[in-house]
Formats: C-alpha cells, structure tokens, sequence
C-alpha cells in the first residue's frame, strides 16, 4: 500500500473537481480523475472510495456554510428597517452591505452543489436556497401584493439559474465570485424596488 501523500491528494481533488464541473456528478469518470492527478486508479481508492466520497469531500463545507448562513439570516432581525428607508441611495447602500454576508456563497464550490450534483445526496441544493431565499426577503421586505411583479419563488429560480450560467461562462476566471455576487446584487435591488415603495 502507497503511503498517502498530502501533494497527491491535493492533485486528486482538483482533478476531480474539474471532472465534476465538466461531465457533472454523473457523467463523471474517476479513471479521468486519476489521470488528470497524474496518479493511477488504484492509487486513487487509498484516498477516496468512489464518486460520492470525493464529491461530499469537496462540497460538504461549502453546503455546511450555506445552510448556516440561510438559516441564520431567517432567524434573526436585520440591524437596519428596510421598510422604513425613503432615499434610494441609502437603501442600496444598506442592502450591498446587508448582502455582503452571503458573499461567501459565490464560489465554485456553490456552483458544484447548484449544477453539478444531481445523483448526490446534495441534489436538493437549489431547491433549498430558492426557499431559503424567498423566506428571506419575504420577511425582511414589506412587498406589494401586484399581479405585475414575479412571485419571490419564481424570481429567485430565475437567479440562480443565471447564477449557474456565469459560474459556467467564468468558471476559470478568478473574478467568478464578485462577478456572481454583484449580478445577485443587482438583480435582487432591481427586483426589491420594483415590488416595494421607497
């Protein structure tokens, strides 16, 4: 038995996690992982024992730290009454900020869980970040209640699918992240000051 090396390890991951970017949990080959690891099958399973070990390894923090943030930000009061704001300058600049708390969120990691895990115990994912979300801004935004503007659900799925769509247009970019967090910003402060009155 090989002794296990952390450099190995390392290269076995990034291998995996462009296999999984690329052919989804599915579609994915862990004869492709190895050899983009530079390492051979067998030495591969002294690391992980197969597909579903080595994805949950990757995402298991990030789905950790999504549902922290989701359920923590439901559970408590914002430090600021959106409602109560009347300039639209101060209410963009107190919802960047408020947001900024879900930057976290915008990385590749996320996008694995989002587009790439079904056949995961993970595949529930956006399912569960549109509901998180719409219980989110339901209860911090007073919305009007106008046939014109898109339910929060919809709006949301819309976002995230967007979201997906950069993440795989930019996926090598090193800007991925703020340019996700910055369309969610945008998106969601057009959406909130078309459905509520400043």
């Amino acid at each position: 038995m090989q002794t296990k090396k952390l450099s190995v390890q390392n290269a076995i991951i990034d291998a995996a996690a462009e296999e999984f970017f690329k052919y989804g949990f599915r579609g994915a080959s862990m004869r492709r992982m190895a050899k983009n690891a530079g390492t051979g099958i067998g030495n591969f399973y002294n690391y992980f024992k197969g597909k579903n070990e080595i994805f949950a390894y990757i995402v298991s923090e990030q789905y950790a730290k999504t549902q922290i943030i989701i359920s923590r930000t439901v559970s408590e009061k914002p430090e600021i009454d959106f409602n109560s704001i009347r300039d639209i300058r101060l209410f963009c600049q107190e919802f960047r900020h408020w947001l900024m708390r879900a930057e976290p969120l915008f990385n590749r990691k996320m996008f694995l869980l989002l587009a790439r895990s079904e056949g995961t115990p993970f595949q529930s994912v956006k399912d569960e970040i549109v509901t998180g979300l719409t219980q989110i801004f339901t209860s911090f935004f007073d919305f009007r209640k106008n046939a014109e503007i898109v339910p929060p659900s919809l709006f949301f799925e819309h976002i995230i699918n967007n979201l997906i769509q950069i993440a795989e247009n930019q996926y090598k970019s090193a800007h991925v992240r703020q340019i996700a967090f910055n369309h969610f910003y945008s998106s969601c402060l057009g959406y909130i000051l078309c459905s509520i009155n400043i």
